[in-house]
């Protein structure tokens, strides 16, 4: 039986499940026409190939994680608790044993390829998180902003591949991270 709704949706959700289980690399497009439930040909109405399938994905993955990270950081007053917010988020999706690391380091590792279409969306998302970090950072009033955003970033990003590895540790590798994050905001 066909999947019904809107088929690039659908595509689009495929190609998530089909990328963080197989990698992007190896999801072939027969494999997430057929995950989505619709014929290749639709797949290739909708996009012009793997690679523009791809940056789709990452695009939604991006806008899907500024949705969920903004919601939670909203209420929150102190810069330094957003900061650590993130880490907070982080914790709850490596909680899912179905996290397989986080898209963006994946999809860097998979296409090395500077002028692949999805490194714009790779590099876009990367520069809007340190951008916040450094946002944060300086409204924390903290003199060397741009120094401990980067070093945040590098605690975060290091959770996130860490978890995406040791599944049984996840969680745990990320309060770690978080305590060293709180460390350094504390100076």
């Amino acid at each position: 039986m066909r999947a019904r709704g809107p088929a690039r949706q659908r595509i689009l959700d495929a190609a998530a499940r089909c990328f963080a289980a197989e990698g992007m690399n190896a999801a072939g497009v027969d494999r997430i026409s057929r995950e989505a439930g619709t014929a290749k040909e639709t797949l290739y109405r909708h996009f012009a190939g793997k690679d523009e399938l791809i940056a789709a994905y990452l695009a939604e993955a991006s806008a899907a994680w500024w949705d969920r990270v903004g919601a939670r950081l909203t209420p929150l007053a102190s810069p330094d608790a957003r900061i650590l917010a993130l880490f907070d988020d982080l914790a709850e999706r490596v909680a899912d044993r179905g996290y397989r690391g986080c898209p963006f380091i994946n999809a860097a590792a998979e296409l090395p390829d500077p002028e692949h279409p999805a490194r714009r969306i790779i590099d876009q998302h990367r520069g809007w998180v340190a951008g916040l970090l450094v946002g944060l950072a300086e409204e924390g009033g903290h003199p060397a902003a741009g120094a401990l955003a980067s070093q945040v970033g590098v605690l975060h990003d290091g959770a996130m591949v860490a978890a995406g590895i040791d599944r049984d540790g996840a969680v745990r590798l990320v309060g770690d991270a978080r305590a060293a994050a709180s460390r350094l905001i504390s100076g």
